[in-house]
């Protein structure tokens, strides 16, 4: 719930930074079967009982993929509403394995020929959708692949030992860096940065308690994050921004 809630607190404070009123979508789909829509409407794609994913435009409506009964579709974009990130879930409602990889396939905005890239969880879109980072939670390792250059995928390999089922929150501000969480031996998470050029790991935030969750996201050239406990531990919560440019040691900017 403090999740949805956060993502709720981005969203608003998206709208106030950019002055924008949120838009009021109208769809012909019955809400639980749709998996994304353009901000214009123009397009939706939406899964069928039968495994299909498809694509309606202008009343017409096409075949996506075609996938066995079960199958569910997680679909991301970004602002940029260029290309779509497709994961394809098999024995949704069947499968007990928490360290399965899902397909990962890649498609233009508008098209219906998905192509598949590779095989993990939490895909998602960066940078002008030319970056796709995604997770193996055996290997606790996060991927990240130029698609541009389609040049082999870059790896970090979180400390993790303590939560076996921990899915890192995962962001590119730009192409040399990236922003993840990790937890270190004693239950601490934090918020640490990757330079991909000089191969070296910078904290920027560490959690004031063991057993604290941090949620994130990135609005202009700012990094805000919700800290919060998690159920049964009640240590409060606090949301924090904290400038990514000429911020020497990533110190914590005012309070939102």
């Amino acid at each position: 719930m403090r999740s949805i809630n956060f993502f709720i607190f981005c969203l608003v404070l998206s709208s106030n930074v950019y002055a924008k009123k949120l838009p009021e979508l109208q769809t012909k789909q019955a809400l639980d079967n749709i998996r994304l829509i353009t901000s214009d409407g123009k397009y939706t794609y939406y899964q069928q009982r039968s495994g299909d994913l498809q694509m309606s435009t202008n009343y017409d409506n096409k075949v996506v993929m075609k996938n066995p009964k079960d199958t569910y579709y997680l679909l991301r974009s970004t602002t940029e509403q260029s290309k779509i990130v497709i994961e394809v879930i098999k024995n949704y409602h069947k499968r007990l394995n928490f360290f399965e990889l899902n397909e990962i396939h890649l498609i233009d905005f508008g098209k219906t020929t998905p192509t598949k890239l590779v095989d993990g969880v939490d895909a998602r879109l960066h940078l002008k959708d030319r970056w796709l980072t995604y997770f193996h939670p055996r290997e606790k390792t996060i991927f990240l692949k130029n698609i541009v250059s389609n040049s082999k995928p870059l790896k970090v390999v979180l400390n993790n030992k303590v939560n076996p089922y921990f899915t890192p929150s995962v962001i590119m501000p730009t192409p040399d860096t990236v922003l993840y969480t990790d937890i270190n031996k004693d239950g601490y998470m934090a918020v640490q940065m990757y330079t991909l050029s000089e191969k070296n790991i910078t904290t920027v935030y560490k959690s004031k308690f063991a057993g604290m969750r941090l949620d994130l996201c990135v609005l202009g050239e700012n990094l805000y994050m919700g800290e919060f406990s998690y159920d049964g531990i009640n240590l409060g919560s606090s949301v924090v921004k904290i400038p990514l440019f000429q911020n020497k040691g990533f110190n914590v900017g005012a309070g939102v």
